[in-house]
């Protein structure tokens, strides 16, 4: 790997960002937001070899705003799907040795988005990839302590 280059060009992916959300603005923790999409980019580009990472941002008619992270990946079965999201615990036992990584990004990046008042959904199928949604409200609570994000 090259000193200072990023993980998705040193693995041979591109990126691609689309928002087609119409909101310009919306209040929320942009620490924990932005911890959650670097979990779930940095995923992408560990798991991706010479394919394509996206992160899109698209809007709900019911006030939810979407932050979805997909790539054309290894992909999981519905076996490994079932156990990614709990503490320590990755895939299957050669993710560690393969990839590296504690097992701890997703179950944070799930703790924060429902703290947000929101959820993380997960999609994938073995050698085709993997999507990750982040769904947040739009209009948050003032006593959250949050921040204005302009999208």
């Amino acid at each position: 790997m090259g000193a200072g280059q990023p993980l998705i060009a040193v693995k041979g992916n591109t990126f691609e960002l689309t928002k087609t959300a119409a909101v310009a603005a919306f209040t929320t923790d942009t620490q924990k937001l932005r911890q959650s999409l670097l979990n779930l980019l940095g995923n992408a580009a560990k798991f991706t070899r010479d394919g394509e990472v996206r992160l899109e941002v698209t809007q709900e008619p019911a006030g939810w705003l979407n932050f979805i992270v997909s790539d054309t990946g290894v992909g999981m079965d519905a076996d490994q799907l079932s156990k990614i999201l709990e503490p320590f615990t990755q895939a299957d036992a050669e993710v560690p040795t393969k990839y590296g990584g504690t097992g701890l990004g997703l179950t944070i990046t799930r703790n924060f988005a429902e703290l947000l008042g929101g959820r993380l959904l997960v999609e994938s199928e073995p050698d085709k990839g993997s999507r990750f949604t982040i769904s947040l409200p739009i209009q948050q609570a003032e006593d959250l302590g949050t921040t204005g994000l302009t999208v």
